[in-house]
């Protein structure tokens, strides 16, 4: 599982490496829940396809990791 805090640039990595559906297997939770974790984060997720172009060697691109939001948005 998830750890209750983790650092946002640990968490963009995460999200990056691996498809979300797994990650959030991986840590126990609804993938839907993972990325609403990261849209409030503020941190980008991949694309829907992002990991099938991938598999078909095509060339994708990984957004920076934003600054993050302000604390009460």
């Amino acid at each position: 599982m998830l750890p209750t805090r983790i650092e946002r640039a640990r968490l963009y990595e995460l999200v990056w490496s691996r498809p979300m559906g797994h990650l959030a297997k991986e840590y126990g939770l609804p993938s839907q829940k993972l990325k609403e974790v990261c849209d409030k984060a503020g941190i980008p997720t991949p694309a829907p396809g992002h990991w099938q172009r991938i598999a078909a060697a095509k060339k994708v691109s990984q957004p920076p990791l934003p600054d993050a939001p302000p604390e009460n948005s």
